[in-house]
C-alpha cells in the first residue's frame, strides 16, 4: 500500500494540493536531494503528519506516478495496444506528467513495473487474448506470462535508454518525444515481441537498423 488511511481520508482538494506541491518540488530538485524535511516544509505539514500519510518518500512519488499511469490507461484501447501507440504526447497527459518517469531512480521505476501494474497487465492480457482468438498468437501461449513480460519490459527499455543515451530525456520540456524512443519501442513491441510470439516473420525496415542510430 503506497498511502495510509489518513491520506485516503483527506478531501480531494487537499490531496490535489499536496500532490501538486510535491510535483513542483520534484521538478525543481534532483530526486535523491529531496529529503523528508524539505518535503514537509514545502507541503506545510510536520514530520508526524507525513508519516501518517506515507511510509517513505518513494511511496509518495510512486503514488503520484501510479495516478498518472491510471489516467493514461483510460485512453488505451485493448484492441489496438499491441499494434500502435494509443495517443501522442500532450493529448492525454500534460507536459509534467509526460516527463515524470524521467527523474525517477531505477529502484523506484523497478517497483512501478514489477509491483504496481496489475491493471496494466490485465489490459495487455485482454489485448493478447483478442490476438489469440484471431489466430495471431499460438493457442498454447501463456497469456499471463506474456502480459507480465510486456509490462516489465518497459522498465528494461527505460534502463536501456539511460545506458545508451545518458543524460538525454525521452520527453523534453516542450513535450517533444525523441523519435529514437519510438523506434526502440516499435522495434521491440511491434516487431520483435509480437511477431516472435506469433511465429510470423516480420518485414520491418526498423529491424537491424534501430541499433545503428543509438
Amino acid at each position: 500500500m503506497l498511502v495510509k488511511s489518513a491520506f485516503e481520508r483527506l478531501s480531494l482538494e487537499r490531496k490535489k494540493k499536496l500532490i501538486d506541491t510535491a510535483m513542483d518540488l520534484y521538478f525543481e530538485m534532483p530526486f535523491e536531494e529531496i529529503t523528508i524535511r524539505i518535503l514537509v516544509d514545502r507541503l506545510g505539514i510536520n514530520m508526524n503528519t507525513f508519516y501518517r500519510y506515507f511510509e517513505t518518500k518513494d511511496d509518495l512519488f510512486l503514488y503520484i506516478f501510479k495516478g498518472i499511469m491510471e489516467k493514461a490507461m483510460k485512453n488505451i484501447d485493448p484492441a489496438k495496444i499491441l499494434d500502435e501507440f494509443q495517443y501522442m504526447p500532450g493529448e492525454v497527459l500534460d507536459n509534467r506528467e509526460e516527463r515524470f518517469p524521467e527523474k525517477l531512480p531505477a529502484r523506484v521505476l523497478h517497483r512501478v513495473y514489477f509491483e504496481l501494474q496489475t491493471e496494466l497487465r490485465a489490459l495487455y492480457k485482454e489485448a493478447l487474448l483478442l490476438k489469440q482468438k484471431a489466430g495471431l498468437i499460438r493457442k498454447e501461449a501463456d497469456l499471463d506470462l506474456l502480459a507480465y513480460m510486456y509490462v516489465t519490459t518497459e522498465y528494461n527499455l527505460s534502463m536501456y535508454w539511460k545506458e545508451k543515451r545518458p543524460g538525454q530525456t525521452v520527453v523534453d520540456s516542450h513535450g517533444n518525444v525523441d523519435p529514437e524512443w519510438y523506434k526502440i519501442k516499435e522495434y521491440f513491441y511491434y516487431d520483435f515481441f509480437r511477431y516472435g510470439i506469433s511465429g510470423m516473420k516480420p518485414e520491418s525496415k526498423l529491424i537491424g537498423q534501430y541499433n545503428e542510430n543509438l
